[in-house]
């Protein structure tokens, strides 16, 4: 018996000693149960529906975050099976903006971030325009990342754009009337406008022979000059003559309702009775009596406008404003003795009261 005790303790032992010299390993699977497989969230301004597909072996959640300091929620998601849509409306800020989507499933989390781009545009030129009677198109070329949007305040000016291009139609203005228009256009939060006028100065009768009627400060005398109003490819010229005398050239603007002068521009020459030519400039004076330096002269800038309008004969009549001007402001035709300007002026012809009227 006591054989028999120790030889089963002996099997006990070798047993024991052989589990003891095995390796015991315990393998843990560390491969993730939810993973992103494929994303498109990053958004232009005008928005749109990106997706996020997963690989998860069982179903999963989408909530919408937003970092966004009012607590907006500006897009959404919408699952479809291992798929979440996701959807941007449009945006009109500047500044970048970002949302976060927190998506769950088999007991793990994954965040993928959102991106719709703030307005992005290069400079936009489309300035004020005069354009003639005849139907026309015009266009305006822009560089964004957003579809420009447009209005026009008239019906006779419609407009489309596509991605790079402002198309504005303008009918024919069968009425020859002078007349206005205003096309609004953004994109997102930039802005502007600008103006259409549709005229056309041989259809309103304002091309020809003028008369210019003022006085002259210094004297009190009363002058009347034969004026022409012509256009060319250059723009619109008023010329000034008188008897064989007097020689300007002034270049004007011209939009229908009113003919602008340009201050501070050499305008032509006056010959005197000993056959002397003066050079002259149409400039805007302080003192009537005191010669001025050249320099002084054509430092004045801007236009001095004349209103148009027709009387009750139905005749054109263009009409000096003066009350834009204080007392001690005078139009004046200033004469140099040379072409070089040199010194003071010694000559001028200082006017108030200016008119002109359509022959």
């Amino acid at each position: 018996m006591k054989k028999y005790i120790g030889f089963l303790l002996c099997v006990s032992a070798a047993l024991f000693a052989a589990s003891c010299g095995e390796k015991q390993s315990l393998e843990v699977d560390n491969t993730p149960k939810l993973k992103v497989v494929s994303h498109d969230v990053v958004f232009q301004p005008d928005g749109g529906t990106g997706s996020i597909t997963v690989e998860c072996e069982s179903a999963i959640t989408a909530e919408v975050q937003t970092t966004n300091a009012a607590g907006e929620k500006w897009c959404t998601a919408t699952v479809e099976g291992k798929k979440i849509n996701v959807t941007v409306g449009k945006y009109s800020g500047v500044e970048s903006r970002y949302s976060n989507i927190v998506i769950k499933g088999a007991d793990e989390t994954l965040n993928v971030a959102v991106h719709q781009y703030g307005i992005i545009m290069n400079e936009f030129e489309a300035d004020d325009a005069i354009i003639k009677n005849p139907a026309q198109t015009l266009s305006y070329a822009y560089s964004a990342n957003a579809l420009m949007q447009a209005s026009s305040s008239v019906d006779w000016i419609t407009v489309s754009t596509t991605d790079n291009k402002l198309q504005v139609n303008v009918a024919e203005n069968t009425s020859k009337e002078y007349r206005q228009g205003t096309v609004e256009w953004n994109v997102g939060m930039l802005k502007g406008s600008f103006v259409l006028t549709q005229f056309d100065a041989a259809d309103a009768g304002l091309l020809g022979e003028w008369t210019w009627n003022c006085k002259q400060v210094t004297t009190n005398k009363a002058y009347e000059l034969d004026a022409v109003l012509s256009e060319d490819e250059s723009g619109y010229t008023l010329k000034l003559t008188k008897d064989g005398s007097a020689d300007f050239s002034i270049p004007v603007l011209l939009d229908g309702k009113k003919i602008s002068m340009p201050l501070g521009v050499a305008v032509g020459t006056y010959t005197t009775s000993s056959g002397t030519k003066y050079p002259y400039t149409f400039t805007m004076i302080v003192n009537k009596t005191t010669a001025i330096a050249y320099e002084a002269a054509i430092a004045n800038t801007g236009y001095y406008d004349f209103d148009l309008a027709k009387d009750e004969s139905g005749v054109w009549v263009a009409t000096a404003d003066h009350s834009a001007y204080t007392a001690k402001q005078y139009l004046a035709f200033e004469a140099w003795s040379s072409a070089e300007h040199e010194g003071n002026s010694n000559g001028r012809l200082v006017f108030s009261g200016i008119s002109m009227t359509k022959k």
